[in-house]
């Protein structure tokens, strides 16, 4: 650890030789860090690189605010918010002189490192990403650093590379809030807590716009928007999960699953569970 710098950092860099066999480890290579640290209250903090780094570089701001320069533009970074700084790629960060920033950041590498940086960046641009609360990301970060401190034992290092992906996913808005949070204002999580509560009902089109308070059209775009999807195929893939727990964890009879769904045609529900997904239910069970 390191002694100067910010009172109550933290800081590991891997040392070179720990890092190659990262790099070859089947577990690791497709994924690592190289360096992880946290810097609270960090005044006067600023870097430069002109030639870039050999990492890429997340820097996730939990206080505060500082900014950072990339391709001949200047950015501000606040609370809540992340960049993602290509590898070699010239840059410049710093703390913010009045409200300087807190951050946790990390490098890393990897063959998946690029269609990761993808995965939270789909629109490529270098503007700062703002990122749902997660209270478990910072405990995903402590397992990290703590682990890789220990990373003359393979396992440990491991165990840290393994658990980044978790702490990278925490940055991603997710899909589905958590259910106390689908009885929120947005139409279309409140439509989403309706389907699920009326999973044995062949609910249409018609009827979601009606409940959701909205057009047809609009309740379609709405969705559209925040899922990916088409309401009604939505619907039907909520149907089928819930037919693969009852199917896993019951022993009723697939007619009465189906009817369960509001299947009343039992090879309709066999085909649209097959087609959904990938297997009929009684392969599905037998599996």
């Amino acid at each position: 650890m390191k002694k100067e710098g910010f009172t109550g950092q933290k800081i590991y860099v891997m040392p070179s030789a720990t890092l190659k066999k990262a790099m070859a480890h089947e577990l690791c290579k497709n994924l690592y860090i190289t360096d992880i640290g946290y810097y609270p209250n960090a005044q006067y903090h600023n870097r430069e690189r002109k030639k870039g780094c050999q990492q890429n570089i997340l820097i996730y701001c939990a206080k505060g605010s500082g900014w950072y320069q990339i391709g001949g533009q200047c950015y501000t970074l606040q609370a809540n918010e992340i960049v993602i700084l290509p590898q070699k790629t010239a840059h410049k960060y710093g703390a913010d002189k009045n409200n300087p920033w807190t951050i946790y950041w990390v490098h890393f590498a990897g063959n998946n490192a690029n269609a990761i940086i993808h995965h939270l960046q789909k629109n490529g641009s270098n503007n700062p990403l703002m990122v749902p609360l997660n209270e478990e990301r910072n405990g995903h970060f402590e397992k990290m650093i703590n682990l890789l401190e220990m990373a003359d034992n393979m396992d440990n290092m491991v165990d840290a590379f393994l658990a980044f992906p978790y702490y990278l996913t925490s940055f991603k808005q997710p899909l589905l809030t958590q259910a106390k949070q689908l009885a929120g204002n947005h139409p279309i999580e409140q439509s989403i807590a309706f389907m699920k509560t009326n999973i044995d009902k062949m609910l249409t089109l018609h009827s979601l716009a009606i409940q959701a308070l909205l057009s047809v059209s609009h309740y379609s775009t709405l969705f559209q928007q925040k899922t990916h999807n088409s309401p009604i195929n939505y619907f039907i893939f909520l149907k089928m999960q819930y037919a693969c727990q009852l199917l896993q964890n019951t022993n009723l009879p697939i007619k009465q699953i189906g009817l369960t769904l509001g299947y009343e045609d039992p090879f309709h529900f066999s085909r649209t569970f097959t087609k959904v997904i990938g297997v009929s239910p009684r392969g599905f069970r037998t599996r």
